[in-house]
């Protein structure tokens, strides 16, 4: 890989986490401004980062007195594992897992915002801390 940059092979998210801590490490002899161009890790499919499942909150506005009736629509989406109706804005936060991003975007588009009653959602997507 041209331009000093390295290529690592990951088998999931820590070892991602880890390998990048590498990458950007500096041992005593290197220069202390050593600048990284290019850093590139690919994963096994089978055993990493392309099988874990995609986490999301989909925030939900819904048109007044439409509640009960979109929360009952949602519970009929597979996607959704959970569904909390909350008092204020939003109306109700959704817990959904996806195989991909592009599920979530589809899920959200053409599910969810099919829902009569649903005025406007706001995803956020769930990320994992490593400790």
């Amino acid at each position: 890989m041209g331009h000093g940059g390295s290529s690592t092979k990951c088998k999931n998210w820590l070892d991602l986490e880890r390998s990048l801590a590498l990458a950007f490490h500096r041992s005593a002899d290197e220069p202390i401004c050593k600048v990284v161009l290019s850093y590139r890790c690919w994963a096994e499919p089978e055993k990493g980062m392309g099988n874990m499942p995609e986490s999301a909150y989909v925030l939900i506005n819904v048109l007044p007195g439409q509640t009960a009736n979109v929360k009952n629509l949602l519970a009929e989406i597979a996607e959704i594992k959970s569904i909390d109706a909350c008092w204020g804005k939003p109306d109700i936060f959704a817990k959904v897992e996806v195989k991909t991003q592009e599920d979530l975007t589809q899920l959200v588009l053409t599910k969810i915002h099919a829902i009569e009653g649903v005025s406007q959602t706001d995803t956020h997507l769930v990320y994992l801390l490593q400790e």
